[in-house]
């Protein structure tokens, strides 16, 4: 009976010490948290289109007000340019 209560408070000693250890690996902040790793960049950044591109067509049914100026009732084309507004 001793012999079965000294061997769990062995193997529970070792296995508290097992994990403070382990938490103690990263370094922590003070909330206790460890820092993330960083990681490597597995795709190459995309390269944005140096001429204009289309990206769709709107149908305005009425006649509207956009920026200040009268836009008539028709089928428009959406098209995205290197040129600023």
């Amino acid at each position: 009976m001793k012999r079965t209560v000294f061997v769990g408070a062995l193997v529970g000693a070792l296995a508290a010490s097992t994990a403070f250890a382990q938490s103690k690996k990263g370094q922590a902040s003070p909330e206790g948290h460890t820092t993330p790793k960083q990681q490597p960049m597995t795709e190459a950044a995309g390269a944005a289109p140096d001429g204009s591109m289309q990206l769709g067509t709107v149908h305005i049914p009425r006649g509207v007000k956009a920026n200040g100026q009268a836009l008539a009732a028709g089928t428009y084309q959406v098209r995205l340019t290197p040129d600023t507004a």
